[in-house]
């Protein structure tokens, strides 16, 4: 007898049982955690991004179908509330929770383009009820790096090829050519699978343990100026 088929893989399956152990903060406590990551309190961002994880995980669930694995759409959506953990304005006119809800799912469907390319996607699609918000209205981003971005860019590489040093070579490796740290080149999973000679979902699974590694706050303080 066959039991039925499992909705995720067994990484992914650990991580939304995590997530849902995250316990809710009261109103009292989020809003003071908005003031203290507004003021620029590390330990504040990042205890207001593991407070929204969950919040990434139903943004991404919106994509399943556009051609990416599921643990690719909460990874970029978790850089995405990163970005708006660290950049959001008390004094904005709208919540933590809308502007982050931007921030994720323009970080998700820059991936699903990277991934998949633009042309397999209906730009003209609904991906925010409440906003009306399109994907082709997520997606219109300025290409052209500034000088600072330049810059910016060359001291994350440093920064992060010491974080590297505490992974294990095979997490370093994969993450080396998934993310092109070395060449500027990305590659898909199934293309560092065919250069390790495994699966595309064993690069997956490196690749989730290494990026969970990176996410302790050991090693995400050093790149908080980057995302």
């Amino acid at each position: 007898m066959t039991g039925n088929k499992k909705e995720y893989t067994d990484d992914v399956e650990i991580y939304l049982e995590e997530v849902k152990q995250i316990p809710l903060l009261s109103a009292q406590e989020f809003h003071t955690l908005l003031l203290r990551a507004a003021e620029g309190d590390e330990d504040a961002q990042i205890e207001l991004v593991n407070a929204n994880l969950n919040l990434v995980v139903n943004i991404a669930r919106k994509y399943i179908g556009y051609g990416v694995a599921f643990s690719d759409l909460i990874q970029d959506g978790n850089i995405g509330l990163m970005k708006a953990a660290k950049k959001f304005a008390t004094k904005s006119s709208v919540t933590f929770t809308e502007y982050a809800e931007k921030c994720i799912e323009k970080a998700i469907v820059r991936g699903i383009r990277e991934m998949t390319g633009t042309a397999q996607i209906s730009l003209d699609t609904t991906v925010n009820e409440n906003t009306g918000t399109t994907l082709g209205e997520l997606v219109i981003d300025n290409k052209t790096p500034t000088n600072f971005d330049l810059l910016n860019y060359s001291q994350m590489k440093e920064v992060l090829r010491g974080v590297l040093d505490t992974l294990t070579q095979k997490e370093k490796n994969v993450l080396t050519l998934r993310f092109g740290l070395e060449d500027g080149h990305t590659r898909s999973h199934d293309e560092v699978a065919k250069i390790f000679k495994v699966t595309d979902e064993r690069i997956k699974q490196i690749e989730l343990m290494a990026l969970s590694k990176l996410r302790h706050p050991t090693h995400s303080k050093k790149l908080k100026d980057f995302y």
